[in-house]
């Protein structure tokens, strides 16, 4: 099955040492390490944003981004189906598994409980969302960038903005590193 794979950009997650998630055009495979043996777990078409996270959460964004699909990991049962009112730019699982963070293409954010979809809160957008969203380590916050070469750091809790910043250029990913920096 490796084989027949075309690997989507961004399509590659690791979210243990004995297996890893591949993400092609059309589905994911769920591939055992050291074997690669791989199998497909999810089917879809026009994939356009993934995430994973070690606890075994995998939130794909499909149909051209219209619909989230929240998988559980190891099993494949869907746990919850999102609907956002704007296409999705980019999605980030919290460290504690708990959320799920959705960046528009309105530059909206708006979190949701992994388990239910449930909507926990909402940031309105206020221009494109242009990709790059991040938890911190502690998943207090989340840091995503807008078009306009603008970056914000939003309470996870309330949507509120706790910072914005000119970045001067487009930033494609984003990621908090240890000590919680940007």
């Amino acid at each position: 099955r490796m084989g027949a794979c075309s690997i989507a950009p961004g399509g590659l997650f690791l979210p243990s040492a004995d297996r890893g998630i591949v993400v092609c055009e059309d589905g994911m495979d769920e591939v055992s390490f050291p074997e690669m043996k791989g199998r497909r777990v999810v089917k879809f078409a026009l994939r356009a944003e993934v995430t994973a996270h070690a606890a075994g959460s995998v939130a794909v964004a499909a149909r051209k981004g219209k619909v989230v699909l929240i998988y559980r990991g190891g099993t494949w049962a869907l746990r919850a189906e999102i609907r956002p009112a704007a296409e999705v730019r980019s999605l980030a699982i919290s460290p504690d598994g708990a959320t799920l963070a959705v960046h528009g293409e309105d530059g909206s954010l708006v979190l949701h409980d992994i388990d239910s979809g449930k909507v926990l809160s909402t940031r309105p957008g206020g221009g494109s969302g242009s990709g790059g969203i991040a938890f911190s380590p502690d998943g207090q916050r989340v840091f995503l960038h807008d078009a306009g070469f603008t970056a914000h750091e939003v309470d996870a809790r309330t949507g509120k903005d706790l910072g914005v910043y000119r970045t001067g250029s487009w930033l494609t990913a984003v990621r908090y590193v240890s000590g919680g920096a940007v």
